[in-house]
């Protein structure tokens, strides 16, 4: 097997039998003993041979079967019965835990995203084992945060098949304040609680800023967008720069970055950048683990110990391992929209950013031709999923990034310093910080307005897909030269 091969074959045998588990007609009992012999048949090639590129692609093909059978729970009970143990019409509660923090929406209807484990008829009854998502509304409910336990008194109901997504929500529920009670955070309760108690002190810290400054620093850094202008949204969207206000891989880049260096008075760049990773890992558990950022995280801290091991590592070998780390933990994850946009972008900056940077060095200044070239391949490798999903791209986003990304980077920084001395009591510190952040707010504002009145290119995306996936497959081959 080629060096720096090994995870793109496992994750591409993962995603094909997740996609064949999630869409076959094949009845599940067929399917699980077909991933029980694809097991056997790679256990027997590993015990026989030297590792290939085969054994692996065969095992994981067995693992990305198994994995997303287990998800989809279909191999007992019927299908009035669905994911909760008894008729979905009997169902008077249910148990689980929340699987991202509670969100409020501008009307004041707090959302919350709970995996099932119980439900249970009128008096319980009758309580069976549950499994999938539910999300359960409520008018002026409290907030929860991740991994708390709560039992909702309610009936369920589910969602319509072109509403629901097998990733995601199976059900919902409308309820009242009073029907929701927490049971607890389970054997992490201690470290959970302490998680949201920070992220109640940092909000009270980011509310103590000029508004709508504050609500930018609060998306960009906590991923909580729901106080942001619905005005300053759509220019974003229209500017090909709403990717920015997602958290992903470039936050935890920013971040890192700042933190590189602020830890300058440590012996030696080892040091710096075990620490710098240390903090990016709490980062990921105080947000919560997002496709996006747990992918990041997972390449940050891959490469950082490949450059403390003094060995050389494939970029594209860290992304399929990342990759493989999230579908193992979460099969569906394939079919998240953020999970296919976050893997996407980075392919395209991998296989058409890097090598088009290169061919640009003899015309173009570092600074302007890499995210230049990051742009358009993060652009051209994602087009297709965007025009499908939503019908538009906003092509403009490649020249707006090479003024937007750079502002975005100093308003972060400038947000995470403020936090770290907005406990010093000088009111004039604090007040220095909170003026600079609404400053560059201002200035981000008025260049979103500026590039959201391009035009956008309208399709389907489904010809442009197909189109461009050879494409990429002749880029890559013919001139870019790179080793799978």
């Amino acid at each position: 097997m080629r060096k720096g091969s090994f995870f793109l074959f496992f994750s591409g045998g993962l995603i094909l039998a997740i996609q064949l588990a999630a869409n076959s007609q094949v009845n599940k009992y067929l399917l699980l003993i077909i991933a029980s012999g694809l097991a056997a048949l790679a256990i027997s090639m590993l015990s026989f041979q030297r590792l290939n590129w085969h054994a692996i692609f065969i095992l994981a093909l067995a693992l990305g079967m198994a994995g997303a059978l287990s998800r989809l729970n279909t191999l007992t009970g019927s299908s009035n019965h669905g994911w909760t143990g008894i008729p979905l019409s009997s169902v008077a509660s249910f148990t689980g835990h929340l699987s991202e923090d509670s969100r409020e929406s501008a009307n004041g209807l707090v959302f919350y995203h709970i995996k099932l484990s119980w439900c249970s008829t009128a008096g319980s009854s009758s309580t069976a084992r549950a499994n999938g998502r539910a999300v359960v509304m409520v008018k002026e409910g409290r907030e929860l945060f991740w991994g708390e336990r709560i039992k909702v008194s309610g009936s369920l109901k589910a969602l319509s098949p072109e509403k629901a997504n097998i990733s995601r929500e199976n059900f919902f529920s409308w309820v009242a304040p009073q029907d929701i009670e927490v049971l607890g955070s389970g054997s992490f309760s201690g470290l959970l609680h302490r998680r949201g108690q920070l992220l109640k002190f940092l909000n009270r810290k980011i509310e103590e800023l000029l508004f709508p400054s504050s609500a930018l620093l609060r998306a960009l850094l906590l991923g909580q967008r729901q106080e942001l202008p619905l005005k300053l949204m759509s220019r974003f969207r229209k500017s090909g720069s709403l990717h920015v206000l997602a958290l992903s891989g470039l936050h935890v880049g920013i971040i890192y970055i700042l933190l590189y260096y602020l830890f300058i008075f440590l012996p030696g760049r080892n040091y710096r950048i075990i620490a710098a990773s240390i903090i990016v890992s709490a980062y990921l558990f105080l947000v919560g683990p997002r496709p996006s950022l747990t992918r990041a995280v997972i390449m940050l801290c891959t490469g950082g110990m490949a450059y403390l091991a003094d060995r050389d590592f494939n970029p594209l070998n860290i992304l399929s391992l990342a990759a493989a780390v999230i579908l193992l933990i979460e099969p569906f994850s394939l079919f998240e929209l953020s999970f296919q946009l976050s893997f996407l972008s980075l392919l395209g900056i991998i296989l058409i950013g890097t090598p088009l940077a290169g061919c640009a060095a003899a015309y173009l200044p570092g600074f302007i031709r890499f995210p230049l070239a990051y742009s358009v391949g993060a652009q051209l490798i994602t087009a297709p999923v965007l025009l499908y999903t939503f019908g538009s791209v906003y092509p403009i986003g490649i020249p707006a990034a090479l003024l937007l990304i750079p502002l975005i980077s100093l308003f972060i920084w400038f947000g995470i310093i403020y936090l770290m001395v907005s406990w010093i009591p000088l009111y004039f510190v604090g007040q220095v910080f909170a003026l600079s952040l609404h400053f560059i707010y201002l200035v981000i504002s008025g260049l979103t307005a500026l590039f959201s009145q391009a035009p956008a290119v309208t399709g389907s995306g489904h010809i442009f897909l197909w189109l461009l996936l050879p494409a990429v497959v002749l880029l890559i081959r013919r001139f870019f030269k790179i080793e799978l």
